[in-house]
């Protein structure tokens, strides 16, 4: 917990207020780093017989709070509420939920997997076009479709630096034949999107780390947590970090019906899945932002088998990548 004074103080303050214990001193208060990771850390705190969850993200995931607030003002059911938040740190304190999705989804089923898509599918919809205008402000990463391949042209640019030996350096071959492969479903994508035009709109929330860790069940519903790597982009991308996780679980039929219950909340049925598909492949160059944000490579390397199948798998459908 090095360097935390001023979180335990930050959260000592919050917990006062939620709790409407003015007397409340740092000795009541229980802190254990359950999480220490590049991208950020992460704490549990009890007091009064309470448990809470504080984050202290990267400096480079500190937007979500912002996020969050214009998020939470268009569909304030779908998010997981805080306790507190500080847009300049970045901090977050939110109550104990109990076990995540993932979790509740091995002991029930796949159910709440569908739920959890619906949910993502509502937020997405929720956001008008001065939304987007005001997330582009905050500083949200753009990933537009069209753009597919120089963005990714430009992710690999921090992998391809790497010295020869990294587990996670891209070479030139790799680069060359990533680019090329994003080419072609670059060009799918002009043309079969077409389908989507006045229904689905071109930019809206990414999550980009959507899976069963980042969401709990509630008595009120799923909802949806974790929005530090989100980027606006093409919103279908957003079901890539999810059905990965699934199929590997549940396998093929419960990622159908995953697919389909997102896309009946737009309206849309499985016409459109080879759509669908195109955008997740086209989630590659978000997806490795991820972790070119971190500007890490000892973190890379320790990480290099989620990041190096990125590039290698482009064009690969979604039902057969190994990772998301």
């Amino acid at each position: 917990m090095a360097g935390g004074e001023a979180a335990v103080a930050w959260i000592l303050g919050a917990l006062r207020r939620e709790l409407g214990a003015a007397n409340l001193g740092e000795e009541d208060l229980e802190i254990v780093v359950e999480r220490d990771r590049v991208w950020g850390s992460l704490w549990t705190v009890t007091a009064q017989g309470r448990r809470f969850w504080f984050k202290r993200p990267h400096a480079c995931l500190r937007r979500e709070v912002q996020l969050r607030r214009v998020l939470s003002a268009r569909a304030p059911g779908e998010l997981l509420s805080t306790v507190a938040a500080c847009a300049e740190t970045g901090w977050q304190l939110t109550a104990d939920q109990g076990p995540v999705l993932a979790q509740r989804a091995r002991e029930d089923g796949p159910s709440h997997y569908v739920e959890l898509a619906r949910s993502l599918a509502r937020v997405q919809k929720s956001l008008t076009a001065a939304d987007v205008a005001e997330l582009r402000n905050i500083g949200l990463p753009v990933f537009e479709t069209g753009d597919a391949v120089a963005r990714l042209d430009e992710q690999l640019g921090w992998f391809s630096g790497l010295p020869a030996g990294h587990p996670a350096q891209c070479t030139v071959a790799e680069r060359e034949r990533a680019i090329e492969g994003m080419s072609v479903v670059v060009e799918r994508w002009a043309v079969d999107a077409r389908m989507l035009e006045g229904v689905v709109p071109e930019l809206s929330v990414d999550h980009n780390d959507l899976h069963g860790g980042n969401a709990f069940v509630t008595a009120e519903g799923v909802r949806l947590s974790d929005w530090g790597d989100t980027v606006l982009a093409h919103p279908f991308a957003s079901l890539r970090a999810l059905l990965v996780p699934v199929r590997n679980v549940f396998e093929t039929e419960a990622m159908e019906q995953i697919r389909g219950a997102y896309l009946a909340e737009w309206g849309l049925g499985e016409d459109v899945g080879d759509v669908l598909d195109l955008a997740m492949m086209l989630a590659v160059p978000q997806r490795l932002s991820c972790w070119s944000a971190l500007a890490d490579a000892d973190a890379w390397a320790e990480y290099a088998e989620y990041i190096a199948p990125l590039w290698r798998e482009i064009g690969t459908p979604v039902a057969e990548v190994e990772v998301p």
